[in-house]
């Protein structure tokens, strides 16, 4: 009995190390990557040229209007309803309280004081007689002439032609204004530009005078230039800044349509130039990884100017590096 028991349990002790020596055989023939083996997406680092710029389109339109005030305290009487008006067109009328009984009175005196200041400059009076009935009557003189300015200003009229936008709601006939309150927007209908309109902020070194690219399909492809900067703020929906661009003579632009321009800011040649999706940012630090003896080395850079698609480097890298381009 003590004999079976002994074999048994030797019988299990082989089966036992021959199991294990299975494992140790299936590990062996797994493969181990080292980091050499680690395949990269590279970029050989170039010497070129690089252009900062912004596309846009733009169209023919009128850039240019005028907000209109009331000047005079009253009551509208007449307001203009179409929605062209004519250079000189009466926009609206007001009826000014007691105004025109301001202006009777006042006329009285002020005839009195320029009557008695002539009569004592005439006749000899006395200096300080003359002097007196002078200075009143330049006082009296001023008071006149400000009511008659208060009459005038009771009509306003439109200083140029265009399109017209009175505020309907406030401005009718009948109800009451005050000085200072808006009237109405006329855009000037004479004066027609390319206009390219960019929602938020100004552009970064675009400004008056700058070059710009201009194509419109097969019809024309040729320059201009940035004559003016109207910011544009309608609301969180509308807020911007229309570009004014002045085509180069003989452009043969048509009015019609969208036409593509191009910012061009500037140009640099021979400078270090890589993607911008290889330049890395992390808490205020900006680098790039390079691939050096199968290794990925952090190399902190500085850059310069970018565009879309690529950035400058003035400073960490020379030309000819091996970038990594996936993290």
């Amino acid at each position: 009995m003590k004999k079976k028991l002994l074999s048994v349990i030797m019988a299990i002790c082989l089966c036992s190390m021959s199991a294990c020596g299975g494992e140790d055989k299936t590990a062996d023939s797994a493969e181990i990557y080292n980091a050499s083996d680690v395949k990269y997406d590279t970029y050989t680092v170039d010497i070129g040229t690089i252009s900062e710029a912004y596309y846009s389109k733009a169209e023919f339109d009128y850039p240019y209007s005028q907000n209109i005030f009331i000047q005079q305290s009253g009551v509208i009487t007449k307001i203009y309803k179409k929605s062209e008006i004519t250079e000189g067109d009466v926009i609206c009328e007001l009826l000014v309280s007691d105004l025109q009984e301001q202006i009777d009175e006042q006329k009285i005196i002020y005839d009195a004081a320029k009557e008695t200041y002539e009569d004592l400059k005439s006749s000899g009076g006395s200096k300080n007689d003359t002097e007196y009935a002078e200075i009143n009557y330049l006082i009296e003189k001023n008071k006149y002439d400000d009511l008659l300015k208060k009459k005038d200003e009771a009509v306003i009229y439109a200083p140029f032609s265009g399109n017209i936008r009175i505020d309907d709601e406030a401005c009718a006939a009948g109800n009451e204004v005050w000085a200072g309150q808006y009237l109405c927007t006329i855009t000037d209908k004479n004066r027609t530009y390319l206009c390219a309109f960019i929602y938020g902020d100004k552009l970064n070194n675009v400004n008056f005078g700058s070059s710009v690219s201009i194509k419109q399909g097969a019809i024309a492809d040729c320059k201009g230039k940035v004559v003016d900067i109207i910011e544009r703020d309608a609301g969180q929906d509308y807020s911007g800044f229309t570009y004014v661009i002045e085509p180069e003579d003989g452009a043969g632009l048509k009015d019609f349509g969208e036409i593509d321009v191009v910012f061009d800011v500037y140009e640099k040649d021979n400078v270090v130039v890589v993607p911008t999706d290889a330049v890395k940012s992390v808490g205020g630090r900006t680098y790039v990884n390079l691939l050096i003896d199968g290794a990925k080395i952090e190399t902190d850079v500085e850059l310069g100017i970018q565009n879309e698609s690529e950035v400058e480097i003035l400073s960490g890298l020379e030309g000819g590096e091996k970038i990594i381009m996936n993290r």
